[in-house]
């Protein structure tokens, strides 16, 4: 599934560390009964490394004897020994911060290594063979715009959409891997394990996806690609492109023109600018969300990661057109829906790979 929710991330973290350290210090008291903000910092960081210590303050006349600091005047409750001993409360500090700190440096580690990913690097999973592409995060604008043509009013208004960085597969699920994850080829044109599979509905899509995880015991969150990533990443990563690759729809996408009305290999047509195949044409591909024809006019549309979980349709979204299309239909920016548990010849899928 695809969740919402607040996000914590570095920035908190190092708050949280901040404050807890803080309280924490702000609870240590010296034997003596001097507190952490009572005594000089220069003082106190002796005592994190030298333990308990007797400060002396010396006369400022020339031969003065050290006299000891005076002892306070207890007021309200006694505190017991363990509570105003500093041995009890600054190794409990130490070790937290140590703690936090490779907490830190693991996140910081983490996102190193996420952001280090360039747009066209590919991973391939052994077992199926499903090969998937990085596309970079960012904004877009959304929508039917002045890049193409054959608007329809569900596909304006034209806005701003945010989207994180994911990989999503190269090609669409092929019959091939279908068989290996499901032991079955549901397709009509059933022609070599290379064509993309078809004549699956979105309920079974989810039923892969969940078999695909069991095979592979992924750790990562393998979903269907939402709307806004599918056109972002259709659209090599937002361009204003009429077709995933450019305007040139022949070289682009299998449809009614040039398909002689059958499904052919993935990757036998030209890729966009990430090196993805197949997004206009040739089958169409099932997304995440629910099919909302106003969805793009809601606020919800501009939230970062935009999805449509909810709506009174009962209709998903597909994308990307198929073989016997009209050229508009194999449009980037052209939305399908279908029933959530409708098999047709012309329904396929691909799939996006998070990790979290």
């Amino acid at each position: 599934m695809f969740f919402h929710g607040p996000r914590i991330g570095i920035p908190h973290i190092l708050v949280a560390t901040v404050i807890l350290l803080v309280v924490s210090l702000t609870q240590t008291e010296r034997a003596d009964g001097i507190s952490f903000w009572e005594e000089p910092p220069g003082a106190f960081l002796c005592g994190l490394v030298l333990g308990p210590k007797v400060v002396t303050v010396r006369s400022e006349v020339q031969g003065a004897e050290p006299q000891p600091v005076p002892e306070r005047v207890a007021t309200g409750v006694q505190k017991s020994p363990s509570s105003a001993h500093p041995s009890t409360w600054r190794p409990i500090v130490i070790l937290f911060s140590l703690l936090v700190g490779l907490t830190f440096a693991l996140l910081l580690l983490k996102k190193i290594l996420r952001d280090s990913y360039r747009a066209d690097d590919l991973w391939m999973d052994q077992i199926t063979g499903i090969e998937f592409v990085w596309v970079n995060g960012g904004k877009f604008a959304m929508g039917c715009g002045s890049w193409t043509s054959s608007c329809e009013g569900h596909e304006r208004p034209v806005h701003l959409a945010e989207v994180s960085g994911f990989w999503i597969s190269k090609y669409p699920v092929t019959q091939g891997q279908w068989i290996q994850v499901m032991d079955s080829n549901p397709s009509l044109f059933k022609k070599g394990d290379n064509y993309p599979v078809e004549r699956v509905s979105w309920d079974d899509t989810q039923e892969f996806i969940n078999k695909f995880k069991t095979l592979t015991g992924t750790r990562y969150e393998i979903r269907l690609p939402t709307e806004a990533e599918w056109e972002y990443a259709a659209r090599s990563g937002g361009r204003k492109q009429g077709y995933a690759g450019g305007r040139d729809v022949n070289r682009l996408a299998w449809y009614r023109r040039n398909s002689g009305k059958s499904t052919h290999p993935v990757g036998t047509k030209s890729p966009n600018d990430l090196g993805l195949h197949d997004m206009s044409g040739n089958v169409w591909e099932w997304c995440l969300d629910c099919y909302d024809k106003d969805f793009y006019g809601r606020p919800a549309a501009l939230e970062k990661d935009p999805v449509c979980l909810e709506n009174n349709t009962g209709y998903r979204i597909m994308r990307g057109g198929y073989w016997f299309s009209l050229a508009a239909d194999v449009r980037c920016s052209h939305r399908g829906w279908g029933r959530p548990d409708g098999r047709d010849q012309d329904s396929g899928f691909r799939l996006v790979r998070i990790a979290r």
